[in-house]
């Protein structure tokens, strides 16, 4: 004989709770359910307790960029070597280290670009001349700190003005 939800099940001869399917902690990271233990005595005695189970994290959701995968930013050609330019932003849905993320350019930075790896800033490491390039097309990936580790890439093109 058992007792059933869509999550758990207890046997209620043994008491032994068992997991009727998968669970996501992105969508229930806590589950409390009550569990009553009865004799068959006359009058039946009854006592109760509260289990709290936490659902712990693993890593299965990759970064997400927030401004797309196709971002554009404007730079003035004149502007000073660090000049902030913007931040590249993701999130990772996990918890924990799951969701520690980490910024870099994968390629080619064309020598005047970087990127931070904790925060995303990016900012420009030399001068830029927009009658040499006005475009740069960068490929830039957001990995987390999970394991497996997941990343996901993003194209964001810097545009030169005058």
């Amino acid at each position: 004989p058992l007792f059933r939800s869509s999550v758990f099940s207890i046997d209620k001869d043994s008491g032994e709770i068992r997991l009727q399917s998968s669970l996501d902690r992105e969508r229930v990271s806590n589950y409390q359910i009550i569990v009553e233990a009865r004799d068959n005595g006359m009058p039946a005695r009854s006592s109760w307790i509260l289990l709290d189970f936490n659902v712990t994290d693993v890593n299965d959701n990759s970064p997400v960029f927030l401004d797309g995968l196709f971002p554009t930013f404007h730079v003035s050609e004149n502007v000073s070597s660090g000049h902030y330019i913007n931040i590249i932003r993701a999130r990772d849905s996990d918890s924990g280290s799951n969701s520690e993320l980490s910024f870099s350019i994968v390629g080619n930075d064309f020598g005047v670009f970087e990127l931070n790896l904790s925060t995303g800033q990016l900012r420009t490491t030399g001068l830029l001349n927009r009658e040499r390039q006005s475009r740069y097309s960068l490929t830039v990936k957001a990995e987390d700190n999970g394991n497996p580790r997941l990343s996901a890439i993003s194209f964001p093109t810097i545009i030169v003005s005058d």
